[in-house]
This record gives C-alpha cells, structure tokens and sequence, in this order.
C-alpha cells in the first residue's frame, strides 16, 4: 500500500517524528475486506456572500491540501500518510462548522447560477512521501538538472525534487474561465513558487451548467499520479438546479441521508 489507498498495493507507509519514513510490506491478503463503514465526506460551508438587498451574490470558499495521518486501513493496523483536502465543513444538524481534512476531499455543494469563489491554499510544507521523479517532465519547482546514473533510490530519493511539494487543482467537467481551470502548469507552492501558466489560487467558479455531479482532483504536471494516489480527490462538485425536476423534492433519484457521493478508484 503507497500512501493510503486502500486496497491499492501492499506497502503501508508510517514514520518516526524527525525521521525518514519506514517502508514495511503488507501481505493484502491479510488485510480484512469491508471492515469499516463507508465513509461519508463532510460537505464544505461557505462564507455567504450578500448584497446590500440581502441577495446571495456568490459563496466563498478556502480549500487547504495538508499532510495528515488516517486510519484507513482496519483497526489494528498502522494509521496511514495522506495528502488530504480540508477546510470548514458544516456540521449535520446544527448551524455551526469545523475545519477538517478528510479523504476522500469534503464535497462541494453549488446551486446553478450562484458563483463560488474559491482560494486554494498549499499547506504542505514537508517532503513530498512518495518518490518524485526528476527525469521526466515535471513541474520542478527548484529547476534541477535531470539526474543520470547510478540513479538515488527512493526512500530518500532527491531532496530537491521532494520539497517543496506543487499543487493545482482542477474540478473535472466544470465550464469555467482558462486560467481557473487548474491545468498542469497552473501549479504553485507553499513557499512561492509559480508555475508558466500560473495566474491566480482563487478560482472562479460561475456554476451555470446543468446540474451535475462533478468531481475535483489535484493536476500537477508530472506528478498527478502521485497527489492524487496519495488522496487528493473530491468525490463531489454538485450543481444543482432548482428548476430541474431531477433537483426537486419528489425526484426518484436519492436525496438528503440516502445521497453518498462515491469515487471509484482503479
């Protein structure tokens, strides 16, 4: 297992505080199948964004990536090393939020026609714990020179290319502006760094397509595969259309407890 995926492989990744992460395999057929509930992603709360009528002019979010450590696999199995997404979240049953970074990402929930805004936040500020590769074309942010052999194994790999750790993140199948789309070169940072086609962390999201169930994903350039197996994805970027009659109260389709969001992972 890499990086918490459950079920992906058969290496679990845990660490010492200060030290560098010990890899140690796990046979998968050891591992039990559907030991715990699924779980439910959270649904982000916005900042509702008014005008001097009291119309809802647009919602405003803050979405963070973070390192954080998970039980994913079954209880009595090490806690896992993920890349998560997270922010605040409403809490069911009561007007009140809380900040947490969840995998899968916590779930977008957009009405047609009301904009979202949303600032996305690198807070990764330790190495990246899967292997980064310096060879193919990536978005090295310290622009190394390709390494040649005898090639550094991983762990530890090459510092330079493991931190600072890029991201970028795009919302799949959502109509927006080119440079609020999260394309592979749009990526940045937590210390600053910028890449070519960067124009801005705060998206614009208009949110006039039909209604629909999205879903979000990091996007940077050569190191997709690793972000994403890592955790970052959202199951959910949902538009809903007040006036479609698959949005109302009687539609056949699940609503309310019965509506899970899911992302399938291969």
């Amino acid at each position: 297992m890499a990086a918490g995926v459950a079920g992906a492989g058969a290496w679990q990744f845990t660490s010492r505080a200060g030290a560098q992460q010990d890899q140690e395999p796990l046979d998968p057929r050891t591992i039990p199948k559907f030991a715990h509930e699924l779980p439910i992603p959270p649904v982000f709360a916005p900042t509702v964004i008014r005008d001097a009528s009291g119309n809802v002019v647009r919602h405003d979010y803050t979405v963070m990536q973070r390192i954080v450590s998970r039980q994913v696999l079954p209880p009595g199995f090490p806690p896992t090393r993920l890349l998560a997404f997270g922010g605040s979240v409403a809490i069911p049953g009561s007007n009140r939020t809380r900040t947490v970074f969840t995998f899968p990402g916590p779930v977008f929930d957009n009405t047609r026609g009301v904009p979202s805004r949303v600032t996305w936040r690198n807070r990764v500020e330790q190495p990246h714990f899967m292997p980064v590769d310096p060879n193919i074309h990536w978005a090295n942010p310290n622009a190394i020179e390709r390494v040649e052999a005898p090639f550094t194994p991983f762990p530890p790999g090459y510092a330079e290319a493991q931190s600072p750790v890029p991201m970028v993140v795009h919302t799949h199948g959502l109509v927006v502006k080119p440079q609020f789309d999260g394309t592979a070169d749009e990526w940045f940072t937590n210390l600053g760094h910028r890449g070519p086609s960067y124009v801005s962390n705060v998206y614009d999201m208009p949110n006039e397509q039909p209604s629909t169930q999205l879903f979000y994903h990091d996007h940077v350039m050569g190191m997709t595969r690793l972000n994403v197996y890592a955790g970052l994805v959202g199951p959910a970027y949902f538009i809903r259309d007040p006036n479609s009659p698959l949005d109302q109260p009687d539609s056949p389709l699940p609503s309310g407890e019965f509506e899970i969001p899911l992302t399938i992972a291969s």
